[in-house]
């Protein structure tokens, strides 16, 4: 399993690969606790249960205020050398 997460403004997104779901997105409010809780939970996909595509995937993260490059920039940094 991978996960990557990012927080802007008041969100949180995390996302990754998982060995039960396969990849997936989720995105919560966290102007009261960082992590997700259940409670704010925004939105929470993935390949397997809600089939979630890329482009669906990109619809999302710009509709909570995240790009792409936000993306891309955790993931580099998480990567190992």
């Amino acid at each position: 399993m991978s996960r990557h997460e990012v927080y802007k403004g008041t969100k949180g997104l995390a996302f990754g690969n998982d060995h039960a779901c396969g990849e997936y997105l989720q995105i919560w409010d966290a102007s009261v606790y960082r992590e997700p809780d259940g409670e704010n939970i925004l939105v929470d996909e993935d390949t397997f249960l809600t089939r979630l595509t890329r482009e669906k995937m990109l619809q999302l993260i710009k509709e909570h205020g995240f790009t792409e490059d936000d993306l891309a920039e955790v993931y580099a940094q998480q990567r190992p050398k």
